[in-house]
């Protein structure tokens, strides 16, 4: 059986919360809509430092803030997922990149870049394949 839901009352949420800036590392926030059919819970990271480990088996969909050029590397989930990382340039401007792990592919094998300038937010998704332990990447770029 199928469940459907509404995503119009999820993103109005999200960007508002987004827009707020007021997360603090390692808090989550959920956002749920009928408790059986829905839920997303942000991990939020904080500032990051030059490298970072993404733990992908702490949640589905995580938040950082970059305050310079970022190493990532992953702890992969426990099995095939569709993840989400949320990247946002720091509050004073910035335009920080990403090293991505080496098991990640994107279009055309290029890696994308970030969208640069102050409080700018860009989204990664990537669907985890467990049986060849690669990431497939595809990113939204400076959403307001």
């Amino acid at each position: 059986m199928r469940h459907f839901f509404d995503v119009r009352n999820f993103i109005p949420t999200l960007k508002q919360v987004l827009k707020r800036g007021n997360l603090t590392a390692g808090t989550d926030i959920g956002i749920s809509a009928d408790d059986h059919l829905f839920q997303v819970t942000i991990k939020d990271l904080g500032a990051v430092g030059s490298t970072e480990t993404i733990n992908w088996t702490s949640g589905n969909l995580q938040k950082l803030e970059l305050d310079e050029n970022c190493t990532l590397t992953f702890t992969d989930p426990t099995g095939a997922a569709r993840l989400s990382l949320i990247i946002e340039q720091e509050s004073s401007g910035g335009d920080n990149t990403i090293t991505w792990p080496s098991n990640v592919s994107w279009p055309d094998g290029i890696p994308p870049v970030l969208t640069g300038g102050t409080s700018t937010f860009d989204i990664v998704n990537f669907l985890y394949d467990d049986l060849d332990d690669e990431y497939y990447g595809m990113m939204g770029f400076d959403f307001k």
